[in-house]
């Protein structure tokens, strides 16, 4: 990977990041509040959040990526 001329070419990219990281944890825990009986909330509140940790390691290794294609 070779560095950006500037800065505000990764503007976009780290924009897109974020927002699939905010959608993907607030679509996971809207998830967790539809027809969830009370004893069965603790399993799937544990399987949301084995899943925000898969969901959201994709877009942490992306901001990596971006971290490495800053100028110097």
């Amino acid at each position: 990977m070779q560095p950006v001329q500037e800065i505000s070419e990764l503007l976009l990219p780290f924009v897109i990041i974020i927002v699939s990281m905010v959608i993907g944890a607030g679509f996971m825990f809207l998830q967790t509040k539809v027809d969830v009986t009370e004893d069965i909330k603790q399993f799937v509140m544990t399987f949301t959040m084995i899943g925000l940790g898969l969901a959201i390691s994709i877009p942490i290794a992306s901001f990596v990526g971006l971290l490495v294609q800053m100028p110097e």
